[in-house]
């Protein structure tokens, strides 16, 4: 009886020896006992960033209760989801680390302020420097009835930008004479140009086409811009003795319609070169 409780006791003693090795053993690897994190974020908005745009980041993380982000510019936060703003352009690796009490995980995605702004098709105004008022816009408007019929596609500026144009004459008949019309339209760029703030005209508003008819009386076609290629109109700002350049991506098919396309954001400088 005595050799059986031995055996017993011999036994238990060794299922705790072998348990508490069990859990030395699961210390030193604490993947065992610790579920291990799993770093994931999103922010919104992903395109077209701005500066000053705010970016908000949404944390996915699971199986974590601290957090460092480091945002690529020289910042960091420990906030679970914070907000960010990026002060210069380029792109810019974002690294999150989801840690718990014992294991961590990294992710990385890269963020890219764009100095280049894509449009909506339906765009008719523009806020080049992002401060909430409208700096350029597309104003078309016409008319056709009995024996009249007319159209304008107008480029305007406001604030103190303007817009770098050209002068262009068009044939203007008056009762079968020949006379003719000078009209300012907007300098039209191509890609690879380069636009100067220099030795340049500039005018607050231009026309990108413009036609009038009224039969045997007057009639003139100004359809400079018209065209199935897109071409850049360049536009100024002159903030104390410093120029901000840059330009506007715009299609003008016909009389009725034009498309503005894309943007740069306005740069200091004194030249520029269409890129993009």
């Amino acid at each position: 009886m005595n050799i059986k409780i031995r055996i017993k006791t011999i036994r238990k003693n060794c299922c705790f020896f072998i348990f508490g090795l069990m859990i030395i053993l699961m210390g030193c690897n604490p993947e065992n006992i610790v579920n291990k994190p799993v770093a994931n974020f999103d922010f919104n908005p992903k395109e077209n960033i701005k500066i000053t745009d705010t970016i908000k980041f949404s944390n996915n993380s699971e199986n974590s209760n601290l957090y460092l982000w480091d945002f690529g510019d020289g910042t960091i936060s420990i906030i679970k989801e914070p907000n960010h703003v990026y002060e210069s352009y380029g792109s810019f690796n974002v690294t999150l680390i989801s840690t718990n009490e014992s294991l961590s995980d990294t992710i990385s995605k890269t963020i890219t302020i764009s100095e280049v702004i894509t449009l909506n098709k339906n765009t008719s105004s523009i806020d080049v420097d992002n401060d909430g008022i409208i700096d350029f816009s597309v104003n078309i408007n016409g008319f056709s009835g009995g024996h009249t019929a007319t159209s304008n596609i107008l480029f305007v500026a406001y604030n103190d930008y303007s817009i770098i144009t050209d002068s262009v004459f068009v044939d203007h008949f008056i009762l079968n004479i020949k006379d003719t019309l000078k009209m300012y339209t907007p300098k039209k760029f191509t890609l690879g140009d380069t636009i100067k703030s220099s030795n340049i005209f500039t005018q607050k508003s231009a026309f990108l086409a413009s036609f009038y008819s009224q039969w045997m009386v007057s009639n003139y076609n100004m359809n400079y811009w018209i065209s199935q290629d897109t071409k850049y109109v360049g536009y100024l700002k002159i903030v104390g003795n410093k120029s901000k350049i840059g330009w506007i991506k715009i299609n003008v098919p016909d009389f009725y319609s034009a498309y503005l396309i894309s943007y740069k954001i306005p740069t200091a400088c004194d030249r520029l070169i269409i890129d993009k």
